[in-house]
């Protein structure tokens, strides 16, 4: 493990030496060129104003994302602590795994609560593309935990530096986290799939939870779990933002070529606790997601565009080691390249 902020780069520069440099330069394309939040912003924008046109949506999702490169560049304890308030988000899980278990007991309004599970496989698509959909879609609703192994997480590993401890605290954090998000994800599919048909929950889009709650309660209680939904992808804005900034800031340290000298990209201006230069490089992808595509381009297709860089090379190898590292994993290395 090392202690340090930088993500997959700072693993990828200790597995791929040579050529010296090409996992740094071809890890900051990725993280610059495709470092974007722009799904949340549209998430919390839609859930806003449920009718709002298309322009109408784009702008309230470009006013989150410079509402929170601002707040991070500005007011970074604000930041952090927005961020601790929104993970009230989890309680909202827990009430939907724990609602399900009363569906399924049979003692509310769903008629046949256990019509899913009867035939659970019956007509599922064999469809290469549609496993290839859904793994992104499972990869980015574990995109904060995203690596099993002692080999540390995916955003908190970009923020090393900013972790108390952080060998000890991600030791524990790492397995916990992934374990609680693990069975919280997958006792609320059972939870849904007890509430709705897969008819329902084909046509329900990105957010399933509002459908459950609407066949569970009413179209009222519908209705107000859209402000949570809106409140949980600000939430994910909020943090993301705060951790691509400091992968940016340690690419700028490595002296990445960028406008104006890499000294003003990884400084702390102006504050001098966060780098708004780098989030300002975080801002421009994002800004371009959101109001580029044409209309017809949906959530989870500009969700995609940044997972297609993606491929996991998990392999064997024995390295020399000349750190001094925290704790080893042996001679099994584990790398995760996200890059094509």
């Amino acid at each position: 493990m090392f202690p340090r902020s930088g993500g997959e780069k700072v693993y990828l520069e200790d597995v791929y030496r040579k050529s010296k440099y090409l996992a740094t330069i071809v890890f900051a394309a990725n993280a610059i060129l495709l470092g974007f939040t722009a799904s949340g912003c549209i998430v919390f924008a839609s859930k806003c104003d449920q009718i709002a046109g298309q322009w109408n949506e784009r702008g309230i999702a470009l006013g989150v994302i410079f509402f929170v490169t601002l707040l991070h560049g500005l007011t970074p304890k604000t930041g952090v602590f927005i961020m601790n308030l929104l993970s009230i988000k989890i309680v909202i899980l827990a009430f939907v795994v724990v609602t399900g278990w009363v569906v399924l007991s049979g003692k509310t309004r769903v008629t046949d609560p256990h019509y899913n599970f009867r035939n659970a496989f019956a007509e599922s698509s064999m469809s290469s593309y549609e496993y290839a959909t859904a793994t992104f879609k499972v990869l980015n609703a574990y995109a904060g935990w995203s690596n099993v192994n002692y080999d540390v997480n995916y955003d908190v590993n970009y923020m090393m530096n900013n972790v108390r401890d952080p060998v000890r605290t991600l030791k524990i954090a790492g397995p916990l986290g992934l374990g609680i998000c693990a069975v919280l994800y997958l006792l609320a599919n059972v939870a849904c799939f007890a509430a709705a048909t897969k008819t329902e929950i084909d046509k329900s889009g990105v957010t399933v939870a509002a459908l459950f709650f609407g066949n569970v309660f009413s179209s009222t209680a519908e209705r107000a779990l859209s402000v949570f939904i809106a409140l949980s992808a600000l939430g994910n804005v909020i943090t993301v933002t705060f951790a691509a900034s400091r992968v940016n800031q340690e690419l700028a340290k490595e002296g990445i070529p960028l406008p104006f000298g890499n000294k003003f990209w990884a400084s702390n201006w102006p504050t001098g606790k966060s780098p708004l230069p780098e989030l300002i490089i975080h801002l421009i992808p994002s800004v371009i997601i959101i109001v580029a595509p044409p209309p017809s381009i949906e959530f989870f297709q500009k969700q995609q565009l940044r997972r297609f860089p993606l491929v996991h090379p998990y392999a064997y190898r024995t390295i020399e080691r000349s750190l001094d590292h925290a704790f080893e994993l042996g001679t099994l290395d584990y790398s995760r390249c996200r890059s094509l």
